[in-house]
């Protein structure tokens, strides 16, 4: 699990999305939250 919640945040980071924070569920599932990178 850690391995796809792994690969997962590093396509969203190519998206310009920063993860936030992950939570795992009794059901052996993963929430992940995302949020748009700061531009400045």
């Amino acid at each position: 699990m850690a391995e796809r919640l792994e690969k997962t945040a590093n396509e969203m980071a190519q998206r310009g999305y920063e993860l936030v924070t992950f939570s795992v569920t009794n059901s052996t599932k993963a929430i992940a939250v995302f949020s748009i990178g700061k531009t400045d």
